[in-house]
């Protein structure tokens, strides 16, 4: 799930371009539904397996590109919060 503390956003991933667009209760409305409905989930097309969704997504981990700046600072601006807070363990193998 996704939490809004202030001007701060909690996520196990991160937020990728793809869904930058929705917002905190669309980004929870589309986990949920997809955790209420485990038996019929189809695990390549799920939200919550999307390697771009906010579960996955290890992009703001991973990129340093001079690119992705702007992008930080739109999602952040979006969101209306001063900073993203995420958790991810990188793989080493990858």
């Amino acid at each position: 799930m996704v939490v809004r503390i202030n001007d701060s956003v909690f996520l196990h991933g991160g937020t990728s371009p793809k869904f930058a667009a929705m917002s905190v209760e669309q980004l929870n409305n589309a986990i949920r539904a997809d955790l209420k409905n485990l038996a019929k989930l189809k695990m390549d097309s799920a939200f919550i397996t999307d390697p771009d969704g906010p579960l996955w997504y290890r992009g703001l981990a991973q990129d340093n590109s001079p690119e992705m700046l702007p992008f930080v600072i739109r999602l952040t601006e979006a969101l209306g919060v001063k900073r993203i807070a995420f958790l991810q363990i990188l793989d080493p193998r990858q």
